[in-house]
């Protein structure tokens, strides 16, 4: 093998300059050569995107430096999502942070929910330094030190499109990746195998191998992998609006419910950026995924082609999770990396693992949606946790997206735990605060903290409060 030749389009220009870079990193050593070809007017360079902590470690992998990233000018840290009239009116924090601390290993959720178990507890930022912190607009960084409450901080970052996209190009050429600026026309297949690539000015293109990130020219309506692509909806179609405002940016990507669904909003510097989503596309995009997730993603590797990207999912990430799929997408294909000799074998096992990262990257995506998806209720009550093994869950026993959502908001409702899952993309701790945000609350509690005494109970609570408390305040 000597050239492999990325294809994006203009929704997928940031992550297929991710998988360039990171692929002609990896394969430095070898006498592969990595070529990308790109649109050169990407309609996402007109937004904004949120990249969580994750995210971040893996593009300092591909060179950059956390000061690259955090550019005031462009880029702003992200503490928290802040859902607003999500699931009744008012605002909720979900943060990347672990809520309070842990009491003899027992998560603290445990503790607080039996503390205001008799009473509503509606507001959970006083128990949380970074989510108090994006509350009040402050900014704050973890801290090296075991013994700081800040240790405890996790951050992502809200950036906009275009200086993300163009580090990334840059980080890809100094890699050594081969640039074509242009869009491709047409592919060129033959028994199961792309031969060629047209591109719009007429230059043709060969390769071993191919990794399409775009929609484009996929094989006949015959070819068993392309059916899916027929049936799958665009969750939605908008403009990314930009807004100049007086004033300072905010450390949050705000998302708020409202009449015809919901919108996003990520506002750096001065300049705001709103996407806004229809409940109604939202319902037809999970309707539309449930029918083909498993037939398509069986299947994203046929013959020298590897389809992977934004476009195989066409969710809405709230998480800033893209970024880490692609990372792990293409940690799974150096794995099992093909040689003509072996190339079905190998394309075999990246499909069977594959599958299993894009089925939880697809639940995790569609769980902020749980109060505003219809078709989410009907599955949660024809469920019963009960019958299920939690300790051996698995795609056996829940295949069904929707299925396996529910089965996780009923286990953390009657039990407060959440389990440890294969591809769990983010901290447990992450899910648990998640649930908590968007009104998931535990009915019960492990045992330890039904142990302790009312007066110890509200000690250690009222501790934590105060701690977090003082410590936002004295933040500037």
């Amino acid at each position: 093998m000597k050239k492999i030749l990325i294809i994006s389009d203009h929704q997928t220009a940031a992550q297929a300059w991710f998988v360039a870079a990171k692929m002609q990193q990896k394969l430095k050593a070898s006498e592969i050569c990595v070529e990308h070809v790109f649109d050169t007017n990407p309609t996402i360079a007109q937004g904004a995107v949120t990249i969580c902590e994750e995210a971040i470690d893996a593009l300092v992998e591909l060179g950059f430096t956390r000061q690259h990233l955090f550019n005031p000018q462009v880029a702003d840290l992200n503490l928290a999502t802040k859902y607003v009239d999500w699931f009744e009116v008012g605002s909720a924090y979900h943060t990347q942070s672990e809520l309070g601390v842990k009491l003899e290993g027992v998560d603290f959720h445990h503790y607080l929910y039996e503390e205001f178990k008799n009473e509503g507890l509606n507001d959970l930022t006083e128990f949380s330094l970074t989510a108090l912190a994006a509350k009040q607009g402050k900014r704050i960084l973890p801290s090296s030190d075991p013994k700081s409450i800040l240790s405890s901080v996790s951050t992502g970052l809200n950036i906009e499109a275009k200086y993300l996209i163009n580090l990334l190009r840059q980080v890809a050429l100094y890699h050594g990746v081969k640039e074509h600026n242009a869009q491709v026309e047409v592919k060129q297949w033959c028994d199961n195998r792309v031969e060629g690539v047209t591109l719009k000015n007429g230059q043709q293109l060969s390769a071993d191998f191919y990794i399409d990130l775009s929609a484009a020219d996929l094989p006949s309506e015959s070819h068993e992998w392309h059916r899916p692509f027929s049936q799958l909806k665009p969750v939605y179609v908008t403009q990314t609006v930009s807004v100049s405002e007086h004033g300072a940016g905010k450390p949050v990507l705000e998302c708020q419910k409202n009449s015809f669904g919901w919108q996003k909003t990520i506002s750096i510097n001065k300049h705001k950026f709103t996407e806004r989503v229809s409940t109604n596309m939202l319902q037809e995009h999970v309707d539309s995924w449930n029918k083909v997730t498993f037939d398509y993603l069986t299947l994203p590797w046929a013959g020298n082609c590897l389809q992977i990207g934004s476009h195989t999912v066409k969710l809405i990430d709230i998480h800033g999770l893209e970024l880490v799929v692609l990372n792990q997408q293409i940690d799974l294909l150096l794995r099992h990396f093909p040689n003509p000799e072996t190339m079905t074998v190998t394309a075999q096992c990246y499909n069977e693992e594959n599958t299993r990262l894009m089925f939880m990257y697809s639940v995790f995506t569609l769980l902020p949606f749980i109060n505003i998806y219809e078709g989410f209720q009907v599955f949660e009550n024809n469920l019963n946790v009960s019958e299920l093994n939690v300790s051996d869950i698995s795609f056996d026993q829940l295949e069904d997206g929707n299925e396996f959502l529910a089965y996780l908001v009923q286990l953390f409702q009657q039990t407060g735990c959440f389990p440890e899952l294969e591809y769990q993309l983010k901290p447990k701790s992450y899910w648990i605060s998640l649930m908590l945000a968007i009104g998931v609350t535990p009915l019960a509690h492990n045992l330890q903290a039904q142990r302790l005494s009312k007066t110890e109970l509200n000690r250690f609570i009222e501790k934590v409060r105060l701690r977090v408390i003082n410590t936002a305040n004295a933040i500037k």
